[in-house]
């Protein structure tokens, strides 16, 4: 059985965020480009024209789609025989936070008590435990307007 460490870990979580805020799924971008061609107001075609505009660049160029990068919710299912030495949350926080400073992420959330900007460390992590030996961790950023 292979050890999983900290550093695959939060090399993971920065590709897993720097994908997110940066590729659309083509499914997505697909039923956008459909609803384009299906718009009659000319406004509408031409806010979905720039939107898909900005994927295109987001996705050439490596930088976030949206300015809300949004707080980071995960859900990582850990094998019951997968073989870590290390605090895996803790190894998140730190992907996030070197995520925020490498795509850049915009650090804007804020504490929900204090209301004072928190950089990187709000964040939702959901673990399960699943049978087998392997770590799967899943990212969906959830922004301020969804």
């Amino acid at each position: 059985m292979s050890k999983i460490t900290r550093n695959q870990v939060i090399d993971a979580v920065v590709q897993l965020l720097r994908q997110a805020e940066t590729v659309l799924p083509s499914d997505v971008l697909s039923a956008l480009k459909a609803a384009r061609g299906k718009e009659r107001n000319p406004i509408a075609r031409v806010q979905l024209s720039a939107i898909m505009e900005n994927i295109e660049l987001a996705k050439k160029s490596g930088i976030p789609m949206c300015q809300d990068t949004g707080v980071p919710i995960f859900f990582v299912e850990v094998g019951h025989d997968a073989e870590i030495d290390f605090d895996l949350e803790g190894a998140i926080r730190e992907g996030v936070a070197r995520a925020t400073k490498e795509i850049p992420l915009r650090p804007s959330a804020v504490h929900p008590i204090t209301r004072e900007k928190s950089g990187n460390e709000l964040m939702d992590v959901n673990f399960a435990l699943v049978r087998g030996k392997n770590i799967k961790i899943t990212v969906a950023p959830k922004g301020a307007g969804s």
